[in-house]
């Protein structure tokens, strides 16, 4: 059974390989995640926090959702509000995040990794988590109807090659949907 770190070091293989062409590098080890586009130094970042694993899935889903123009823009040109954020604030970071946490679910799946839903907002007001967490799976559901984001498509495919190999390509939708069948949001 891999652990954390082993794991951590084959989703980098796995994105690094898939995305070799396209001049985004995923890096680890900072205190908060960062998108910081490509320029005069090279290549895009995409920084997740520490050395976590899910963190890197989930600053991965968000590249993978975001457009040609949102990838030269440093953190894809969004707002973020730090902790603390203000209901209002808060819901507006719930219609934000339900696509992309609902692709680091698939990708955690994929990996063999447990999913954990973040309202990201300790210190603030958390109205609406109920409503987040179906928004989140109902995001999931039609990406396993309708399929994924092409790009989010490519790494969850790498992944399931990486963790699933015994899976043969043409099950591997069919093996994630039984996985994620009914299954609430964590």
């Amino acid at each position: 059974m891999l652990g954390e770190t082993d794991k951590l070091a084959q989703v980098l293989d796995v994105f690094h390989s898939v995305f070799a062409a396209e001049g985004a590098r995923l890096v680890g080890g900072f205190p908060e995640p960062f998108y910081r586009a490509p320029g005069p130094h090279g290549h895009a970042e995409i920084r997740f926090t520490r050395d976590y694993l899910n963190s890197s899935l989930h600053e991965t889903a968000h590249w993978c959702i975001a457009g040609a123009e949102r990838r030269q823009r440093d953190d894809y040109g969004y707002w973020y509000r730090p902790d603390g954020r203000s209901g209002p604030e808060q819901s507006e970071f719930f219609r934000a995040e339900a696509a992309p946490q609902a692709l680091e679910w698939a990708f955690a799946t994929a990996c063999g990794e447990a999913f954990r839903m973040s309202c990201d907002n300790l210190a603030g007001e958390i109205q609406g988590h109920s409503e987040f967490a179906e928004a989140v799976r109902g995001k999931l559901a039609g990406y396993l109807e309708d399929g994924f984001p092409e790009r989010a498509g490519r790494f969850l495919e790498g992944l399931l090659e990486m963790f699933r190999p015994e899976i043969g390509a043409g099950d591997r939708r069919y093996w994630l949907r039984e996985r994620l069948r009914g299954k609430t949001v964590p």
